[in-house]
């Protein structure tokens, strides 16, 4: 291994340095990734006080954020005079995609980080020692796909990063404000207004009054955009990073089985299994959130981006538009490394199964290696979403889910 590439294998992620250590908040999540001299890179939980109550965290936030969202939703639905006028307003598409996104966050949280995250990073663990295993004895081929894609991931978590103030000043300036919006519906009803007057201080009081308000909103919003942004990109990343250690493990079991060093193959099919058993049924739902939440971002944002050409504030449009782009390329490549793992399955199986293999083996031997064969589908197909039948998607079913999307997409703007 040359220096570069120990160089390039001791990089901290950029995940790590912004969203644990140099978190503006200093406070972490609940996982984090520890990279050891050798190069390793490890997961496991952060040791932090009240980790209980941490946990809990995410939760909360997420729940408080969609119920925010509905209550806006629910206002702008009983304020709209008409099904169309209310199907018109931009902030309704909004306001959905974020109480969406809120919701499948709230399920995933759940479902990983309550009650299996012992589990998770244990089998986590388990996944990265596998691959470094049978990494052993063999050269160091050119970058995937996924690899490649990393660069791109990284650019996008720094863009992200320092998005929130950004995005809050937007908002407030295209008047598009959730709970500036709850906060003008009460204010129309007298007893809410009465309080409020009660409530402010008279004289030179009311002014410093309104400022300290302002100094504890603005951080409180900053925290819950970030905590937003840091939980959104925390599952791209574990989804992201999960199909690509899955499609490196079975890529090496292929080029293991092709050359006649699979001895130890079925081994490693049934660490594999237990695996994937142990994680699969929350892996699926995951997947289904993951790929909702991203076909009712691009629809909503492909449809504001329409809705606001020439009006609103520019940088809405900008927004807008970056979120189609990083909708369109997060799809793609969760549907390419889907259709990957199914393909990389299917290989393994054939070239198990080649009769060439059976050269030089006695008849007791070959009845033991075809019995092994016979019980490799229920090996190797569970592996991370193999048998969801999402995972099955090649280049032309990829690119018909696209084209579905894009027509959903087009009738939409056509109605509207």
């Amino acid at each position: 291994m040359t220096n570069n590439q120990k160089r390039q294998d001791n990089k901290i992620p950029i995940l790590q340095v912004l969203f644990v250590d140099y978190y503006p908040f200093r406070y972490k999540p609940c996982v984090e990734i520890i990279i050891e001299k050798s190069g390793i890179i490890l997961i496991r939980k952060t040791q932090q006080r009240y980790s209980h109550l941490a946990s809990w965290m995410p939760m909360v936030f997420l729940n408080a954020v969609w119920l925010l969202f509905g209550s806006a939703i629910w206002i702008v639905a009983q304020e709209a005079k008409s099904d169309a006028q209310m199907g018109k307003d931009p902030r309704l598409w909004m306001w959905s995609v974020g109480s969406l996104l809120a919701f499948c966050g709230t399920i995933a949280c759940k479902v990983w980080v309550l009650d299996i995250l012992d589990v998770a990073v244990h089998m986590a663990n388990e996944m990265i020692q596998m691959d470094l295993e049978l990494a052993e004895g063999i050269e160091r081929q050119c970058p995937s796909k996924t690899t490649r894609f990393a660069g791109i991931f990284e650019s996008l978590t720094i863009i992200l990063y320092f998005s929130p103030p950004i995005t809050l000043i937007s908002v407030f300036s295209n008047g598009t404000d959730p709970l500036y919006h709850i906060f003008m519906y009460l204010m129309s009803f007298e007893q809410f207004a009465s309080f409020l007057k009660h409530f402010l201080l008279p004289g030179f009081g009311k002014m410093f009054q309104l400022i300290f308000i302002i100094l504890m909103l603005w951080p409180t919003y900053n925290f819950f955009m970030y905590e937003g942004v840091r939980i959104f990109v925390f599952f791209i990343s574990a989804a992201v990073n999960l199909g690509a250690k899955a499609t490196s493990i079975l890529q090496k079991l292929v080029n293991q089985i092709g050359e006649h060093r699979g001895q130890k193959c079925f081994q490693y099919y049934n660490r594999f299994r237990i695996i994937s058993q142990s994680v699969e049924d929350a892996v699926k739902l995951s997947v289904v959130l993951i790929l909702v939440a991203i076909g009712m971002m691009l629809c909503a944002f492909a449809f504001l981006l329409a809705r606001l050409h020439g009006r609103g504030s520019p940088l809405m449009l900008v927004i807008h538009g970056c979120s189609v782009i990083l909708s369109v390329v997060i799809l793609e490549q969760l549907l390419t490394m889907f259709g990957h793992c199914d393909y990389l399955c299917r290989q393994v199986l054939q070239r198990c199964r080649n009769e060439r293999r059976f050269i030089g083996m006695s008849r007791c031997q070959r009845m033991l290696y075809r019995k092994e064969v016979r019980s490799l589908p229920g090996l190797i197909l569970p592996v991370g979403v193999g048998q969801f039948s999402l995972s099955r998607i090649t280049k032309d079913s990829k690119a018909n889910i696209l084209f579905y999307l894009v027509e959903i997409i087009g009738n939409v703007l056509i109605v509207f």
